[in-house]
C-alpha cells in the first residue's frame, strides 16, 4: 500500500502521457498538474479506492463486497 500511495504521487503529473513523453521528461521528483491538477506527492483516485478496499478487507476480515462499496460511497462524497 505505502509502495502505491508514493507511486501514484511521483507518478500523477504524467498519467495518461505516452511513453515518448515520459522518456523526453522522466519522472524524477515529485511535481504537481496533471490531468487532475494534483499537489505535488498527492496520489490519485486509485490509491483512495485501494485504501477503501484495504481498511474493508482489514475490518471484515474477508472481502465483503457491500461494505466495499458503501466505503467507495463515502469516499466519493466526501474525498
Amino acid at each position: 500500500m505505502m509502495g502505491m500511495a508514493i507511486g501514484y504521487g511521483l507518478g500523477a503529473h504524467v498519467e495518461f502521457r505516452p511513453r515518448s513523453y515520459l522518456e523526453k521528461y522522466p519522472v524524477k521528483n515529485l511535481q504537481g498538474g496533471g490531468t487532475w491538477g494534483l499537489q505535488p506527492g498527492q496520489w490519485t483516485d486509485d490509491t483512495s479506492m485501494a485504501l477503501c478496499l484495504a481498511i474493508s478487507l482489514i475490518l471484515k476480515g474477508d472481502h465483503d463486497a457491500y461494505d466495499q462499496l458503501v466505503r467507495y460511497k463515502w469516499w466519493w462524497k466526501r474525498g
